[in-house]
């Protein structure tokens, strides 16, 4: 019921970009991020009073805590989100962001791959593999395995063609 402005203004306050929507049990119900706040704002048409559920995602998706930062970050690339929120027992015990997984690192995987699908030209695409060949060095580093990587890359082949 809370108003898209009070929403707004505590994801302000709280320097983060989103809020999940849950039900009486805890169970996320939808999610809001800076990424709908956009769509209201460039539709014209949002009355800032109204409730957050009538701009929030439905149905947001969810990984257990058990699951890797891999996870979260090959979910977050293949759903095209920036969010993924943590569910045990059916409620929400927590909110994974694009920023927490990489926030360490220059290069991001989701941003990287989001930057591969917008190329206007080849050259572009060409210009991008050193970032790439930087994401495989730093996965290296952290001791990803050869899968790992070799799914990354796999993702970001997917996302050049």
């Amino acid at each position: 019921d809370m108003p898209l402005r009070e929403a707004v203004k505590l994801m302000h306050e709280q320097q983060v970009g989103s809020i999940v929507v849950v039900n009486e049990q805890k169970a996320p119900v939808g999610i809001f991020t800076l990424r709908d706040l956009r769509h209201v704002v460039a539709d014209g048409t949002g009355d800032f009073s109204q409730a957050i559920v009538g701009h929030m995602t439905q149905a947001p998706f969810f990984l257990s805590p058990d699951h890797s930062a891999f996870d979260a970050a090959i979910a977050m690339t293949e759903r095209h989100i920036a969010h993924v929120c943590l569910v045990k027992d059916h409620r929400l015990c927590g909110v994974v962001s694009e920023r927490d997984l990489f926030s360490l690192q220059r290069v991001d995987l989701v941003h990287l791959a989001r930057t591969i699908r917008n190329a206007p030209r080849v050259e572009n695409l060409v210009a991008l593999r050193a970032e790439i060949a930087q994401l495989v060095e730093r996965m290296l580093a952290h001791r990803a395995s050869s899968t790992q990587i070799t799914h990354i890359i796999t993702l970001l082949n997917d996302h050049t063609v």
